[in-house]
């Protein structure tokens, strides 16, 4: 006899009756084949299309995992430079406060050029908080996705905006690092420069001291540029993650974008084709 196979979401019969009623689903839609143990089951190029329907319906779930690798190698990143610039950003600080006092206004350019980088910092920690707000959010829409909802009962409404959520929430990161990578290239284009100027308006040993650096070379001491520059995220290392962000966001669309095309154009005619794609994540929550 020929042999049958059973897709994934096909439960052996249990009786002759139950054979019967497969056997005449499958001779409706699919090639039919009998099995030498004497089951039904359904093979063929419906069996193939199925596949591959599951496959592209799968790709907004997959693009969530993918997602929460590439924030996972974020946080990674910031974790690593966050301390160190937070620490080095209150001691500038408290050193351009003290210059502010001595030199009010804006006639000494080089008390200009001290309030400028302060400008520069300040604008680079609002840029690295925003960019933890961002991935917080960005993590949120995730678990929606994947722990606390099912899309089959939940309203296509509350789909819609999540997913507009979404793609808002993560597109705000490349932005945000463009954003970065600017003021980064300002930094590194005055900060020795202005270190210098500040070396001529106060006594720099106390910056010197507690950043253990030298504002002009010397054998045993490295610069105080390079220390604060070293606390900050480096241009490459922004443009890599800029990158990364950019292809993530573009799968993220592209995923949802297969899907609406799926349900628009090639209507499913089966629901178990559906529910094949929730094997992929487990809901706690039924809406």
């Amino acid at each position: 006899m020929p042999t049958l196979r059973l897709p994934a979401f096909f439960h052996p019969a249990q009786s002759k009756e139950d054979q019967t009623k497969l056997a005449t689903v499958c001779e409706k839609e699919l090639s039919i084949e009998t099995s030498p143990y004497g089951g039904f089951g359904c093979t063929g190029e419906h069996d193939s299309r199925m596949k591959w329907s599951v496959f592209f319906k799968s790709q907004p779930i997959y693009a969530q995992y993918f997602k929460l690798l590439v924030l996972f190698v974020f946080a990674l990143a910031h974790v690593f430079y966050i301390t160190d610039f937070l620490e080095i950003f209150r001691i500038y600080e408290e050193t351009e406060v003290n210059v502010d006092s001595r030199y009010p206004g804006t006639a000494n350019q080089d008390a200009n050029g001290v309030r400028f980088v302060m400008h520069l910092l300040v604008e680079y920690k609002k840029n690295l908080w925003m960019s933890v707000a961002a991935m917080c959010a960005s993590l949120s829409a995730s678990c929606f996705f994947l722990l606390l909802i099912n899309e089959d009962t939940c309203y296509r409404f509350y789909l819609v905006l999540m997913r507009i959520l979404d793609i808002v929430s993560f597109l705000s990161l490349p932005l945000l690092l463009i954003f970065r990578i600017m003021t980064v290239a300002q930094l590194n284009r005055h900060l020795n420069r202005v270190l210098v100027g500040l070396s001529r308006l106060s006594d720099p040993s106390v910056l010197m001291n507690r950043l253990k650096c030298s504002i002009e070379e010397r054998e045993n001491l490295v610069l105080c540029s390079l220390v604060i520059e070293r606390s900050i995220f480096p241009v490459i290392v922004l443009e890599y993650l800029l990158v990364l962000a950019i292809i993530t966001a573009a799968y993220i669309g592209l995923a949802y974008l297969i899907v609406y095309c799926i349900k628009h154009w090639f209507p499913h005619q089966r629901k178990p084709y559906r529910s094949v794609s929730q094997r992929l994540y487990g809901p706690l929550v039924q809406a």
